[in-house]
This record gives structure tokens, sequence and C-alpha cells, in this order.
């Protein structure tokens, strides 16, 4: 008796979960994977991913969520009609990175029965046109206040022109110092106190060709 109970109960929960699969909204995405080549004197690059709903219910797009704040999702609605097709666009910023980038991006659907899924963007980037010696300087809470320098360097100094270095925390001074080579620069920084957790991004304005750039530094006190 409890075996043949079991069994009914197998297949109550069987077709529960055939019913509610069956009601689920889905969408098709034919490629779920790039890979971009980068031009390194444009600021950004883009991609865009299709897809398709293809139940017979409506898919609305909770959200998509991205591994890096490099990566920006562009959707023209959330809402898609069953048959109706629609894109995914990401906009990579370039910034100071080079080399081999992957990101992976998850698109989660509303009615949180469908699985998310997971795209993949694999953005090569060759020798930025502008290297910072390094993206993070930091101070120790309590320590003496000093400045402390990051290293530009221009590798295509004919065709790049820094415009100007800025941080939106007042907490920190940031300024541009000329280097003994004219395709270096020295971008000095200081906090105004210590004596307290401080955070500031820190923006490195230039152009590329005639393409506005900016390049990030992160400056902190802990």
């Amino acid at each position: 008796m409890t075996s043949r109970r079991m069994i009914i109960i197998g297949a109550v929960i069987a077709v529960l979960l055939a019913g509610s699969a069956a009601e689920a909204a889905a969408l098709h995405w034919p490629v779920t994977a790039q890979e971009i080549k980068a031009d390194p004197k444009r600021p950004t690059v883009e991609a865009v991913f299709a897809f398709k709903n293809t139940s017979d219910r409506p898919a609305v797009i909770k959200s998509v969520m991205t591994s890096c704040d490099c990566t920006q999702p562009v959707l023209a609605k959330e809402r898609y009609a069953p048959g109706e097709e629609g894109e995914l666009r990401l906009v990579f910023t370039l910034g100071a990175r080079t080399g081999r980038q992957e990101k992976s991006i998850t698109v989660t659907l509303l009615d949180e029965i469908t699985p998310p899924t997971v795209l993949h963007l694999t953005v090569d980037i060759p020798e930025s046109p502008v290297r910072l010696s390094a993206e993070l300087v930091r101070w120790p809470l309590g320590s003496a206040i000093e400045e402390k320098s990051v290293e530009v360097i221009l590798t295509d100094p004919e065709h790049t022109i820094l415009e100007g270095v800025q941080c939106a925390e007042p907490s920190f001074s940031v300024r541009l110092e000329p280097a003994a080579d004219p395709g270096r620069r020295n971008l000095v920084l200081s906090p105004v106190t210590t004596g307290k957790p401080l955070q500031g991004m820190v923006r490195l304005q230039a152009r590329v060709d005639g393409q506005p750039r900016v390049y990030l530094v992160q400056a902190q006190v802990q």
C-alpha cells in the first residue's frame, strides 16, 4: 500500500511539474557566447545578443546582472509577447584594461520558473594607448599624510592627449606632473586626512585620435 501510494504521489508531482513547465516563459538565445577584438583607440565596444520568446506566454525580463561594472546592459524593454524577438546590447568600457577580458551576464525572468540564462562575452584588447602603473592607491588608517604617485605611460603619445584629472571626493587632492620622458606623466594623489576611512575615484581624462577616453584610479584610506 505504501509503495502504491508513493507511486501515485510521484505521478501527481510529475503532472504538476509538467504543468508548471508548460506555463513557464522561455527565451531562446541562438548565440550565448561572443568574442570581440577591441580597437584600443576607441573607448568602448558593443556586442548584441538576439533572443526570441518561444513560449506561449509573455516573457518579462526581471534582471540582467553583469560580472563587472565595465559591462553595461541595454534593453529596449522588459516584456516580450509570445513569438516576439528582441536583443540585449552590451556596452563594454575598455578603460585601462588590456589583454583577454572574460565577462558573464546573467538574465533572469520574472516568472522565477525558467532557469537564468548565462551569456559569455570575451573582449580581446591590444595594448592600451594609456597605461597606469597602479589602479588602486591606498593609505593605512592613521598613517602619515604623504603624496603617492601613479605613473601614466602613453604608448602612442603622437595620438594621445591628457586633458586633465579630477576626483569627485574633495578629501583627496590630485594633480598631473610632467616626467623626464615626454611619453610619461605622474599622477600625484594625497588625502587631506588619514584619521577616518575615505574612498574616491580619480578620473584621468584623455583624448585618443580625437575620441574621449577616461581612465580610473581608486584612492582609499582604510
